[in-house]
């Protein structure tokens, strides 16, 4: 994926899929949805853990989105797999350290080189909306911690819309009139 390619599918991974990820899935499609922007309106989202399956979303995480009015009543956490990361190619973690269980646990025969090449379609959720740091876990913290972390991912979530609005504005300035300006330079 080039820099300023937008991704098609994109998995939002944390460790059950049920706290972190479920949210960030459905902020990131819900934000879409309502951009104006009509280039990010394809974008398909998925979720997963790197140890998920069968679980029930978290309650602060439930309550967090029902307040926003985002349904989840069609969630069910799943666990990762390879073929799910495959399909996808934006891969948006966690926590760094979720890169390197990734490789180990996905990919361990592949060759140095074919690793590095996943690693480039995985980052945070920070990184993905232009910064740095981590979005820790709060299972089994407090309500008022959990509400914190759900808080981080939906700055992260907006700013990363904003991020693929912005590089979809300039790729229709330089569809529609990038010949023009080439040509007055010629």
């Amino acid at each position: 994926m080039g820099k300023k390619e937008l991704p098609k599918k994109v998995a939002i991974i944390c460790v059950g899929n049920i706290c972190r990820s479920p949210v960030g899935e459905a902020l990131l499609r819900e934000y879409t949805e309502q951009s104006s922007c009509s280039f990010i309106h394809n974008i398909q989202f998925d979720s997963a853990g790197l140890f998920g399956g069968r679980l029930q979303i978290a309650e602060d995480s439930l309550d967090f989105l029902h307040k926003r009015g985002i349904s989840t009543d069609d969630f069910q956490s799943k666990k990762t797999t390879r073929e799910f990361f495959d399909k996808n190619d934006l891969i948006i973690v966690m926590e760094n350290y979720m890169k390197e269980f990734i490789i180990t646990h996905y990919y361990p025969l592949l060759q140095h080189s074919e690793q590095k090449k996943i690693l480039k379609r995985i980052y945070t959720l920070h990184e993905v909306a232009g910064a740095s740091g981590e979005i820790s876990d709060p299972y089994h913290t407090s309500s008022k911690n959990f509400l914190r972390v759900l808080q981080s991912i939906d700055g992260a979530c907006q700013k990363i819309i904003k991020r693929w609005e912005s590089s979809t504005k300039s790729q229709k300035f330089w569809q529609r009139f990038g010949d023009k300006i080439k040509s007055l330079f010629q």
